[in-house]
């Protein structure tokens, strides 16, 4: 019986043959399938699969109007093992030699004392741009090598494989009571400061250009589409800084919540000006960044929701390395999830997903799986974040138009003019919002300060610059060529001086050990007693009941 199972089962293969039409020499496959005649031959006609058949009659099955999807001629020579080649010397060993060169760069300035100002990122920005040059002279050389499909794949590779372990691994590792108590600054400052600082620079640069003539990009929608993009901050060297002197919690939750929401904040009003400026209306505008924010926080959270219930279900506590992976799997899940919808903000969405995967999707994984999360999320977090300025660094140097130079150069002071107002309008509003509420933990002026001097620029804004549509916008070369220089002068002169800014105001380091409620306002209101039955509501569905509560991370502790 076993045995006429097995020879039933290997035969299922062999129901149909599939004949090819190729009666003329360089035309695609068609395959047209029928079914297997039953008789004695049966065996050898199951391997007849893949035959050429000349002069094919036409039929009028669906499966023979299907289109071809592999050219005939690709069938023969060696194509397959050329492209292994190809990749492996134009992608794998360059991109290899960057990362080890700028590693090793990175841990020889660390060292010495006259350079261990240096963030590791510039290291590897400088290395990347040598990359850049060398794939310039490969595109010259090479005409199946262009500068147009680098700057695509490498654009394509920053927003979908880079950026959701990046963010998420953020949000895995937050200080959730943090984020959560000071959710309403972060907001003001991430909205209406990215608002504020979008039209003081785009402003500001227009008449710049055009009452002063000090630069080239004249047109006002050049100008806003350049300040939008620009307004996205991203102060990665600024962080790690934090993160290596256990900067106080509120600064460092200031930062890294702006920075993240901002993010999302900046692709909005990018995106309505690149391709959405004719029928530009500021009601809709003003929806669509509404919708963009919140609604990718419900699409984070019930997402996560479900992927944790799933967790639940299959009993992943029992190996937390499946469930390590399946944990990092759902990153890439929400975020290309919420992006493919077109209604939502893929950045958000994985923050939140990676905020609720750290308070209940930790609970599935043993107190040695979880430190090996941590581990695991955070070196994924490195090399995505060097990956990142490696495509920046190579994409920037494949254009050679040497416009922007001062563009670039008057852009950085601008960038640190719209900051200074976006910071100076927000900081008091917030903090009397926290006086109205009973909130102790004012934003003092040093806070202000550094949040000002926090104003990076990174991956988001290259990337959106290198998107701006060239059909209309004639100074795009020379708005990509200032946006890399600002990112550049802003990650060395402000990532650099980071710590001596650090220690010369007096902030608070050292706080790797402070308690999961030291943000916590003094007396608790409604929203409080509410978030707290939530999340005892949630731990329970999303937990198994043999987990002891009184060891586990929930939403509002650390």
């Amino acid at each position: 019986m076993q045995f006429k199972l097995c020879v039933l089962l290997a035969l299922v293969p062999c129901a149909l043959t599939l004949n090819v039409d190729s009666s003329k020499k360089g035309s695609a496959v068609f395959l047209n399938v029928k079914p297997l005649d039953t008789g004695a031959n049966h065996t050898n006609q199951a391997f007849v699969g893949f035959r050429k058949v000349d002069n094919h009659p036409k039929t009028k099955d669906l499966e023979a109007d299907v289109p071809g999807i592999i050219d005939e001629n690709e069938l023969e020579g060696n194509h397959a093992l050329d492209s292994i080649h190809s990749v492996a010397a134009h992608i794998i060993v360059p991109g290899a030699i960057v990362f080890m060169l700028s590693m090793a760069i990175g841990h020889v300035l660390s060292l010495w004392r006259y350079t261990s100002w240096i963030p590791d990122s510039a290291a590897t920005l400088v290395v990347a741009l040598m990359l850049g040059r060398v794939l310039k002279m490969l595109a010259d050389a090479n005409a199946s090598f262009t500068e147009e499909s680098f700057v695509l794949g490498a654009s394509t590779t920053l927003n979908l494989v880079l950026l959701p372990i990046i963010i998420f691994s953020a949000g895995w590792s937050l200080r959730r009571s943090d984020f959560i108590y000071q959710f309403n600054p972060i907001i003001i400052f991430a909205v209406f400061g990215t608002i504020i600082s979008t039209f003081v620079i785009g402003f500001s640069s227009y008449a710049l250009s055009n009452y002063f003539n000090l630069h080239i990009v004249r047109d006002l929608r050049s100008n806003m589409a350049f300040a939008a993009l620009i307004s996205a901050v991203d102060p990665v060297a600024t962080l790690v800084t934090y993160k290596s002197l256990n900067v106080e919690p509120l600064l460092n939750i200031m930062v890294f919540g702006e920075s993240t929401i901002n993010d999302a904040v900046a692709v909005v009003i990018f995106s309505i000006i690149n391709h959405g400026w004719e029928s530009l209306n500021y009601l809709q505008a003003t929806g669509r960044i509404v919708q963009l924010l919140f609604g990718s926080m419900l699409f984070g959270l019930a997402s996560a929701g479900l992927l944790i219930l799933i967790m639940r279900v299959t009993k992943m506590n029992k190996n937390h390395y499946t469930g390590i992976l399946f944990i990092w799997t759902s990153a890439y899940l929400v975020y290309g999830a919420a992006e493919a919808s077109g209604m939502f903000s893929g950045i958000i969405a994985s923050l939140l997903a990676g905020i609720m995967f750290g308070a209940y999707g930790r609970l599935h994984l043993t107190h040695e799986g979880s430190e090996e999360a941590d581990v695991f999320f955070e070196l994924t977090c490195q090399l995505a974040d060097k990956a990142v300025f490696v495509l920046c660094g190579a994409s920037t140097a494949m254009i050679t138009s040497n416009r922007g130079l001062l563009f670039g150069a008057i852009s950085v002071g601008l960038c640190y003019f719209g900051r200074a107002i976006s910071v100076g309008a927000c900081g008091p509003v917030v903090n009397m919002m926290k006086k109205m509420v009973g909130d102790p933990h004012i934003l003092t002026w040093k806070h202000l300060f550094m949040m000002w001097h926090a104003g990076l620029r990174g991956g988001i804004a290259l990337v959106l610059a290198l998107e701006i549509d060239g059909s209309w916008c004639k100074y795009k070369a020379t708005i990509v060529n200032a946006t890399f220089i600002t990112i550049s002068v802003l990650l060395v002169v402000n990532g650099g001086s980071t710590g001596f800014l650090l220690k010369t105001l007096g902030i608070p380091t050292g706080c790797q050990d402070a308690s999961w409620d030291v943000l916590k306002p003094t007396e608790a209101g409604p929203a409080q007693d509410t978030l707290k039955r939530m999340d005892s509501t949630i731990k329970h569905m999303l937990s198994d009941a043999d987990v002891d509560d009184n060891e586990k991370t929930t939403l509002m502790a650390n």
